[in-house]
Order: C-alpha cells, then sequence, then structure tokens
C-alpha cells in the first residue's frame, strides 16, 4: 500500500505532466483554426512532448 500513486501537485511527475501536456493539448486545438499550418505538423506537438515528459520522468525516477 505504500506504492500508491499521489495525484497531487506535490508528485514531481503529476507537475511535469500537466506542465507540459496541457499547454500542448491546447495548441494543438486552436492552431489549426487560428493558422494554416497543414495537418501532419500537429502530429508532431504532441509527439514531442510525451518525448520530453518521458525523458524528464526517467531522469526523476533515477534520482
Amino acid at each position: 500500500m505504500g506504492d500508491r500513486f499521489e495525484l497531487s501537485f506535490k508528485n514531481k511527475v503529476v507537475r511535469m505532466l500537466f506542465f507540459i501536456m496541457v499547454p500542448t493539448i491546447v495548441a494543438v486545438i486552436l492552431l489549426p483554426l487560428i493558422t494554416e499550418i497543414p495537418t501532419i505538423y500537429m502530429t508532431f506537438l504532441p509527439l514531442v512532448s510525451w518525448s520530453v515528459f518521458l525523458f524528464g520522468f526517467t531522469f526523476i525516477k533515477e534520482n
């Protein structure tokens, strides 16, 4: 029971997920509406965000 996942901003992983992925979701929704960027380029934004998140996650878990 000691390894339960704490879903609060005290948890570094939750903060990192919130600060990286929420702006990404907003950008992916709003950028096609505001600009005329092709949709194929919009697929790279979540990919880069998840890569940054996973890199940070592994960095946090190593320490």
